[in-house]
């Protein structure tokens, strides 16, 4: 708006110049001298007023300096104050310093020899007090009664010497009291008393105060009697400390004498249960690899299975990340050329912006060539009235002037007649060429809010490019998070199968028994599967509660075993060779029914599936409607949008610049409503992604048998109190081992189980392909359900930028309105100060033809006074051109002298800031000097509290002692009961021993035939390969060397190894900042267990193992695989 309001000002300035033209007479020395009359009055005024200011400032500068001047002294006087207080205060703390030293050195100086003593023998106690209370931290089994006592008898002297010290120091300072009361007394004995008469009166008082200092004397000598008390008492005190140190050191003695005894006592007990404890981890050590020699081929078959599954898995898991990682850079490249088209569009609009701008330009050229023409006219005038006044002027001394007058009269009045004319027709172009300004000013407007709304688009977009970067980096962050879970999943199944093999070699008697209930409950559990396929499609929570039953059932066939699975004494020794031989029998017919347990709950995870995708397919269909009624909708809305843009073209034919703004509006709309289709698409889509996540409920179950499957085992080892019952059950079922002689009834088990078995297979195989084309069915829904996702995503946030780009083009628009109203407004305003113009202009016309009837009659009467006046009017319009000139000095001089006393003012401002700055700083100075005063003061009472609250703590751990002392005496005396119920322990294991190393002779020579090979154990591999995977970065290097030197891989190879784990050099650095790595620790672990495996006496054992082994000797059988397992020990290590 600034450039019509400059507009405005043009015309106003143009009219007032053309009025001022119009109206002007003849040139005549009287108005010009009433005219330099008032140009000098009002130079005179503006010289008063200057001076008037210049006058005040003055008066302010002064006031200033005056200021400056006081803050300056009270700045001076308060820090001469401040600094008087700061020496003062040093020096008064450096007398009370020496003061202080003085007091103190006179106190030592002026205390006898007995309280130096005192001292001296205080520090001694509170050194050995400190000294016993170390002692009595470390050595928490020990004498407790003697530290009490100790404790109690040094509390007690410390607390008498400081009594003592006390009364010394009142006593005194009552001798220094009486000696200057005898000073005195002497003094006024021996001066001689002169009572004059006029002193009588001062007798009395003398009397007086005779008395009262007679009364104060018997007073100090009865404190002096009791200080004599005292003094005995101290006395006595002495002696009695003397015994007492005597009876401390008694103690003392015999402290270390039952420490020393107690010391050996515990190291022969520490030495009997390692003892123990390594001939445990033998037999635990040789049962391990006995029952592992039988494990191997099973398992290690079993686990390669899995980890081939779930390597491909995670394959296909990577391939599928990659592929949408592809299509995500292909959605971003063609955002990234829509973006450069609608930077190329930008573009377009900015050269067309210019273009309408250079117009714009040209339309004022236009203008301002009119008004020059318009500048032109009123000089012709001006010229004309020249003329005619010089015309006047020729023809006053021959009487010929009225017909010439009457011709530039007329001539006159036909000029203003036409130059109304211009004018109004110049008004009617400037009001015709201010209303296409303000269009194409809107315009420019609209063109320019539409270009900031790209950018802002562009910048949303790439905003929204770099959220889905950061999605899909979560995603990718959740499949790996999910193989992690995968892996645990493994580990824990793995652990579960290890348990049920591990019980299943244990307990012969009771598979063969259990084999037949397992036969039964498996041909209802088919029966029941059966019934599920052929209902699993209409009933879901039935097939759930189906699934749940076989699992229980299942898991109860599982924990029969384990429950009655118990560990073998003395007597297995003679029927272990007979159990071998059947146990092995049973071991092939168990691992055919663990498969056929894997193939059942493989069908149930199927049928679970096939559950979630018949879901999924009702939401899908519900999905393809509800799009097919948005479909409706958004036809509906085109055909709205079709009739706004037929009426928009009507209004294109009425206004173009009008219809640009319309079209760009109805194409805003059309993109609205385009982004509101999918927005609702995607609010359902969410819905159902939703619901898609709740499926994997399957796996969450499977983790919860694992966990169950844990806590059962745990409780299985904790009930060890039981496992005695169970030996007895052991030989109840030895006896019936030889009732079941008939192999005639297990040969037919064993045929219809295997019919059984093929019948499952079958049916396994079948349900297997189902599953196939299930599972790449959910494959292809999964992915199509990721794609609507991230659309979903997209079209979401396009849908909000869209709803605040619509609420701040409302928001424009509404401004853009009010705009055009002040607009039009101004523009009234404009058409009246027009009309009130042109009425002034007629009214002054109407004067300028009464000016010239009275010029008329001014020329009569000045033709007699012509000649007078020439002269006249000569010498005083020199004498007016020399008087404006020297006013015209005048004011020059004035304005420089307003400028010099401005620039002081300035100069003195300055001056007056930077006293207040300096005024500040001293102010900041005296507050940090008053700030450091207050900390030291708070500093001083800091310290003092510290001082009482050290003794405070010291009393309070003198008390804690106290009760530590009895503590100490409390487990003492527990001690010495365990130390009894050990040797009756010992005496007991001692023979166990001794029949258990019998066994190991026994058991030593096959065993040490399997140790001969140097063969690596497959668990042992799995497990390091397992730890590999799951191990964090910075642990994975060494793990890798470690098995590189387990396979004893050549130097070449290790090389290669060493460089693809530590490419930049970082494990010499390593090796030399942390010691011993995880490799060499755990070479030397198998080193020191294949030397114990060959020579066997004993195998290190940490004393926390040794005291949990103490606790549970039942359960050690059990609990054998975990005590020395290499793959515990590395993860552990990692």
């Amino acid at each position: 708006m600034s450039w019509l309001r400059s507009l405005q000002g043009q015309l106003s300035e143009l009219a007032s110049e053309v009025l001022n033209e119009a109206t002007e007479e003849v040139a005549d020395p009287e108005s010009e001298l009433q005219v330099a009359n008032k140009k000098c009055a009002e130079a005179e005024r503006q010289l008063v007023l200057e001076q008037s200011k210049v006058s005040t400032l003055e008066n302010k500068n002064h006031e200033l300096n005056q200021q400056l001047y006081a803050a300056h002294v009270e700045m001076d006087a308060i820090g001469t104050k401040y600094g008087t207080m700061v020496q003062t205060r040093d020096d008064e703390i450096k007398k009370l310093n020496i003061e202080l030293e003085h007091l103190r050195s006179s106190c030592w100086d002026e205390h006898d020899g007995t309280s130096k003593s005192m001292w001296q023998e205080i520090s001694d106690l509170q050194k050995e007090v400190s000294h016993w209370k170390g002692i009595v931290n470390e050595s928490q089994m020990g004498a407790a009664s003697s530290s009490a006592s100790n404790v109690d008898l040094l509390d007690a002297v410390l607390l008498e010497k400081e009594e003592l010290i006390e009364t010394k120091r009142k006593l005194e300072e009552l001798r220094k009291w009486v000696n200057l009361y005898q000073v005195k007394r002497k003094m006024s004995e021996d001066k001689p008393v002169v009572l004059d008469i006029v002193e009588r009166a001062d007798a009395s008082d003398m009397e007086e105060r005779l008395r009262s200092a007679e009364e104060e004397l018997s007073q100090m000598r009865l404190e002096a009697t009791e200080l004599r008390q005292r003094c005995k008492d101290s006395e006595t005190l002495k002696l009695q400390h003397e015994e007492l140190t005597v009876a401390y050191n008694d103690l003392n003695e015999e402290f270390e004498k039952f420490k020393e005894e107690h010391g050996s006592v515990q190291n022969n007990n520490q030495d009997l249960t390692k003892r123990i404890d390594l001939l445990k981890a033998n037999l635990i050590e040789y049962e391990e690899r006995y029952e592992l020699c039988k494990r191997e081929n099973a398992e290690t078959v079993r686990q390669l299975e899995k980890l081939s599954e779930d390597f491909e898995r995670l394959r296909s898991g990577f391939a599928d990340a990659r592929e949408k990682n592809n299509e995500v850079d292909a959605s971003l490249n063609d955002e990234v050329e829509k973006l450069r088209d609608a930077l190329e569009q930008s573009k377009a609009d900015r050269e067309r912006l210019r273009e309408d701008v250079e117009r714009f330009r040209s339309a004022v050229t236009a203008i301002d060539s009119e008004l020059d023409g318009l500048r032109d006219s009123n000089r012709r005038l001006a010229e004309e009235n020249a003329t005619m006044s010089s015309t006047i002027e020729r023809d006053i001394g021959n009487f010929r002037y009225d017909a010439s007058l009457k011709e530039i009269l007329s001539r006159n009045e036909r000029d203003l007649s036409d130059f109304r004319e211009e004018f109004e027709a110049l008004q009617e172009g400037h009001s015709q060429e201010s209303v296409a300004t303000s269009i194409v000013n809107n315009q420019l407007k609209d063109e320019i809010a539409a270009l900031r709304e790209r950018n802002r688009l562009q910048e949303e977009e790439s905003r929204l490019l770099i959220e889905m970067n950061v999605h899909l980096r979560k995603k990718d962050q959740g499949e790996v998070e999910k193989t992690a879970l995968l892996e645990e999943k493994v580990r824990y199944v793995l652990v579960d199968l290890q348990l049920i093999s591990w019980y299943y070699n244990n307990s012969n008697n009771i598979v063969c028994s259990l084999l037949e209930q397992h036969q039964v409950e498996l041909q209802e559990s088919l029966r029941t599967m059966e019934k599920e396929l052929n209902d699993a499609k209409s009933n879901e929570r039935t097939t759930a509660d189906s699934n749940g039953e076989w699992e229980k059932e299942s898991w109860d066939s599982a924990s029969t075993p384990v429950d009655s699975y118990t560990v073998g004494g003395q007597q297995e020794n003679s029927t272990v060779s007979c159990l071998t031989e059947q146990l092995r029998e049973a071991l092939a017919a168990n691992s055919e029914k663990t498969e056929e347990c894997e193939k059942l709950r493989q069908t149930q995870e199927e049928l679970e599936k096939e559950l979630n995708l018949s879901d999924k397919e009702k939401a899908f269909y519900e999905m393809e409607q509800q799009l097919v009624h948005e479909k409706e909708l958004s036809n509906e809305r085109e055909l709205e949008i079709i009739r706004i843009q037929s009426l928009l073209h009507q209004l294109d034919d009425s206004d173009d610049f009008i219809g640009v703004d319309i079209s760009n509006a109805c194409l805003q709309v059309e993109k609205h409503i385009h982004l509101k289709k999918p927005s609702e698409e995607v609010d359902k889509e969410l819905h159902d992604a939703d619901v898609f996540t709740k499926t994997p409920v399957s796996e969450n179950l499977g983790l919860e048998q694992s966990m169950e499957l844990m806590s059962f085992h745990e409780n299985v080892t904790n009930n060890a109190p039981e496992m005695v019952e169970m030996r007895q059950r052991i030989y109840e079922l030895e006896e019936q081992l030889v009732e079941f002689s008939n192999l005639k009834k297990r040969e037919k088990c064993e045929e219809e189980l295997k019919l059984k078995i093929i019948s499952v297979e079958e049916a396994n195989n079948q349900l297997k392909q189902v599953l196939s084309q299930k599972h790449s069915e959910s494959l292809e829904f999964f992915h199509g359900l990721e794609t609507a996702v991230a659309r979903i995503s997209e079209l979401q946030d396009a849908l909000n930028m869209a709803e605040c780009r619509l609420t701040e083009e409302s928001q424009k628009l509404e401004n853009e309105r009010l705009e055009n109203e002040k607009c039009n407004r101004e523009l009234l305003r404009l058409k009246e100060h027009l009309l009130l113009v042109e009425e002034t202009s007629t009214a002054e016309a109407v004067e300028a033809e009464k000016r010239e009837t009275s010029l008329r009659a001014l020329v009569r009467e000045l033709q007699i006074t012509a000649t007078a006046a020439n002269s006249g009017a000569n010498e005083s319009s020199q004498q007016y051109e020399k008087e404006i000139s020297i006013l015209r000095e005048q004011v020059e001089l004035g304005e420089k002298l307003i400028e010099e006393w401005h620039s002081r003012f300035e100069a003195e401002h300055r001056l007056r800031q930077e006293a207040c700055e300096a005024l500040n700083s001293l102010q900041g100075v005296v507050r940090e000097l008053s700030t450091d005063h207050e900390r030291e003061s708070a500093g001083a009472s800091h310290r003092n509290l510290q001082l009482q609250t050290q003794i405070q703590e010291l009393t309070t751990t003198l008390a804690n002692n106290r009760s530590e002392a009895e503590r100490l005496l409390l487990d003492k005396q527990a001690a010495e009961d365990l130390l009894e119920e050990a040797k009756n322990s010992i005496e007991a294991r001692q023979r166990i021993i001794d029949e258990l190393e019998l066994q190991l002779e026994e058991m030593r020579a096959p065993i040490n035939k399997l140790a001969d090979g140097y063969r690596i154990d497959d668990a042992t591999l799995r497990q390091l390969f397992l730890q590999y995977f799951t191990a964090p970065p910075d642990k994975k290097p060494d793990i890798a060397m470690l098995l590189a030197s387990i396979l004893e891989y050549p130097p070449e190879d290790m090389e290669k190894v060493r460089h693809a784990a530590f490419p930049d050099g970082s494990s010499s650095q390593r090796s030399r900042t942390s010691g011993p790595s995880l490799m060499e620790q755990f070479i030397r672990f198998l080193e020191v267990e294949s030397e114990s495996s060959r020579t066997a006496p004993q195998l290190p054992i940490s004393p926390e193992q040794t005291t949990i082994r103490q606790n549970n000797l039942p359960a050690i059988s059990s609990e054998g695989s975990a005590a020395l397992d290499p793959q515990q020990y590395i993860g552990s290590q990692a």
